[in-house]
């Protein structure tokens, strides 16, 4: 019997991690998606009954090759794994596509199989875009539905005492918590909670052996002895933690044997700085897709996606190190929650990561050096690759499910950014000398649209075409890494110049105007107001992205001229020639000045 390629990928990701707005259910989800995916998966293919060879297992997808005859019975065990641990909530497209014949497995790492990696990609999508039919169950009205997805219907806790501890509910639901106490749980949210507390426990144990001294390979084991205790103990391990304390400890991060990850959203509360705001912050690699396709054999295959798995990681360690150490976020004790005083807290959670997505949460402070720092480190590992990050800046109580709608169309802008500039640079011929990647953010001040682009067309962006042809931009977005590094020194040298949050906002309001008569007029005059100090370094900040944008012509020297008309600077590397188009960083400025962490975070209020 010949080989076949068997590729898989879990339906609908976001919907079963993020179908509540519950952290501990967030976390529970993505945590038992990363199991299945990078344990169970591998363990059933490894296992004597199939014999299935990984190409790869990340992201929420594999691919492998197996004996024909076996491809089948491996798909229906895995589909049967995932609807065991999580409750049915979650399933598994896959395809399947014979080798020609003469592909054995002495050859099959040396043959050339683009074509076959092509076919079997195309399956795989059909194949989602065409689920089988399901039907669906019968109502039944004097059954209670879940307390928490308010989709599913509740069970009672007697059939699931693998996933329930001795209490019945979770630690953290205080028994002072009347929803909590009373609330009904569907399998699946029951399922997201016990993995959840199972994550709680295996950290509780491999924090006391965090030992900086310890050699990487000896707290790597650590780690591995441990959760192998758990799994055999609770019949599912953790795979998501298990890589992320491994990749801290290698950064020397400093740990507290007491520490826990917040409890829920509302815990970020007790983070200094950025007045009770948290930020979400979405990475996802450019043109991986194109990436893959150029792949002919298995080892190559194999090799970017571990490379690419591996450099996300490594990045968002070197960026919670850089910029989320405990003692440098965590307010007074005076200004902490109850909670807070028992035990400290982690300044981020993981939401979710694999593959080359990565989605957190971090104090609102720390977001846009820590998107910086994660663009820059994947771009280093990965010197052909690139990231696009988006991130969102809101009320630590605004309502997660639009919060992530946010998130999610702020990163595709800066994707399509990112493509644009690419596509750019290929019409130049300098597409090899091109860093397409993009950081993007917003903040949310009011009744935002849930659509970055609506809020850039509406907020952002003026054209005229009676009179002159001229466009106005009132922000730089999505930034380019090195031009939000600028920016974010420019607001944390700008703590000295004390510029005074009344001004800013009147910056801010001359250059909403967008135009070069009142727009301009305001700027001046605001300019006017401030000291000598003052003025020259706003100035200069302006002047200095204004040379950023700046194309020179040799056969006219003066073309461009006068590069800057205070709030503006023109663009002369635009690509629209027929027009004039003016630019300005300092809305950007405006809206980050108090979501950026100063080296003394308390000269943040006194302006």
């Amino acid at each position: 019997m010949g080989l076949s390629l068997i590729a898989f990928d879990t339906d609908h990701i976001k919907q079963f991690v993020f179908g509540t707005s519950k952290l501990k259910e967030i976390r529970g989800a993505s945590s038992l998606l990363d199991y299945l995916n990078r344990r169970t998966m591998l363990e059933l293919a490894s296992s004597e009954k199939y014999k299935a060879v990984c190409i790869y297992a990340n992201g929420g997808a594999g691919q492998f090759y197996i004996e024909s005859d076996k491809a089948e019975a491996f798909i229906r065990g895995l589909q049967a794994e995932y609807r065991k641990l999580t409750g049915g909530a979650a399933s598994l497209s896959y395809a399947i596509h014979a080798l020609p014949e003469g592909v054995n497995r002495a050859n099959i790492e040396d043959t050339v199989l683009k074509a076959e990696f092509e076919l079997l990609d195309w399956k795989l999508q059909e194949n989602k875009q065409h689920p089988p039919s399901v039907l669906a169950l019968p109502s039944l009205p004097f059954m209670r539905h879940c307390s928490s997805c308010g989709v599913e219907y509740a069970c009672a806790d007697e059939i699931l005492e693998d996933v329930i501890s001795s209490k019945s509910r979770d630690e953290e639901d205080e028994e002072n918590n009347e929803e909590e106490a009373n609330g009904v749980y569907c399998e699946s949210c029951l399922r997201k909670r016990g993995q959840d507390r199972n994550v709680k426990r295996i950290i509780s144990k491999i924090l006391p052996e965090a030992d900086i001294s310890t050699s990487s390979e000896e707290f790597k084991r650590r780690v591995e002895g441990v959760v192998t205790t758990n799994e055999k103990k609770k019949g599912v391990g953790e795979a998501l933690w298990m890589r992320v304390l491994p990749g801290l400890h290698n950064q020397d991060y400093k740990f507290d044997v007491n520490i826990e990850r917040p409890a829920d959203f509302n815990e970020f509360a007790n983070f200094k700085g950025a007045k009770q705001y948290l930020a979400l912050v979405y990475a996802d690699a450019n043109n991986m897709g194109q990436a893959f396709a150029k792949c002919k054999t298995i080892p190559e295959k194999r090799k970017l996606a571990q490379a690419v798995d591996e450099a996300i990681l490594q990045a968002l360690c070197v960026a919670i190190n850089e910029h989320l150490q405990i003692e440098r976020h965590l307010k007074p004790e005076e200004q902490l929650t109850e909670e807070a005083r028992k035990h400290p807290i982690f300044p981020f959670d993981i939401l979710l990561l694999g593959g080359d997505d990565m989605l957190i949460a971090v104090p609102a402070s720390a977001a846009l050096d820590v998107a910086l720092s994660v663009t820059k480190k994947f771009h280093e590992l990965m010197s052909n690759h690139t990231l696009s990050v988006g991130v969102v800046l809101a009320p630590i109580r605004y309502p997660f499910g639009l919060l992530l709608d946010m998130v999610e169309s702020t990163l595709k802008f800066a994707k399509k950014a990112g493509s644009e500039a690419r596509a750019q640079a290929r019409t130049e011929g300098k597409e090899d000398k091109i860093d397409d990647s993009r950081i993007n953010f917003m903040v949310v001040t009011g009744s935002n649209s849930n659509d970055f682009e609506a809020i850039y067309d509406e907020t952002y962006y003026k054209r005229y075409k009676d009179y002159r042809k001229e466009k106005f931009y009132a922000t730089l977005r999505p930034y380019k890494p090195e031009d939000l590094g600028l920016l974010l020194d420019m607001i944390r040298e700008s703590d000295k110049k004390r510029l005074g949050r009344t001004k800013l906002h009147q910056l801010r309001e001359a250059v909403l105007k967008m135009n070069l008569t009142s727009s301009v007029y305001g700027g001046l005059a605001l300019l006017n107001h401030w000291r000598y100090e003052q003025r020259t370094y706003v100035a200069e900040q302006v002047y200095g992205f204004a040379n950023r944008y700046r194309l020179r012509d040799p056969e006219n020297p003066l073309h461009g001229y006068p590069r800057v008309v205070f709030p503006w600077f023109r663009d002369t590397s635009a690509s629209d020639k027929d027009w004039d188009v003016y630019r300005t960083s300092l809305l950007d400025f405006v809206e980050l000045y108090d979501f950026v962490t100063r080296e003394a975070e308390s000269s943040i209020d006194e302006n």
